[in-house]
């Protein structure tokens, strides 16, 4: 078990979060809603789209940033300075993957 706090509190994972299941009150100390975040989920695959999962997504913390060369996010975020990626990006979030 780690006994050290791996949480920068950056927020990206609250400011992201469609279903609004993070708090930025009492965010990382506070749960999850569980409820919203199953919820939009369950939304999520009736339109045939993956687990939503945004919140790991854009966390900086992690291995897989580095495997995947994905330092920095912001290309996502920032729609004034990438307007094409944040595009890209809030499609993604909207379609998912279709069932064929």
């Amino acid at each position: 078990m780690l006994e050290t706090q791996l949480c920068t509190r950056c927020m990206r994972c609250v400011k992201m979060c469609p279903s609004n299941a993070l708090k930025k009150e009492d965010y990382p100390d506070a749960l999850t809603d569980k409820k919203a975040c199953s919820s939009y989920s369950a939304e999520l695959n009736k339109r045939y789209i993956s687990p939503c999962g945004i919140c790991i997504k854009v966390c900086p913390i992690g291995k897989d940033r580095e495997l995947y060369n994905r330092d920095d996010d912001a290309i996502y975020i920032d729609e004034d300075l990438f307007p094409e990626h944040h595009k890209a990006w809030k499609h993604v979030r909207s379609s998912g993957g279709k069932k064929l």
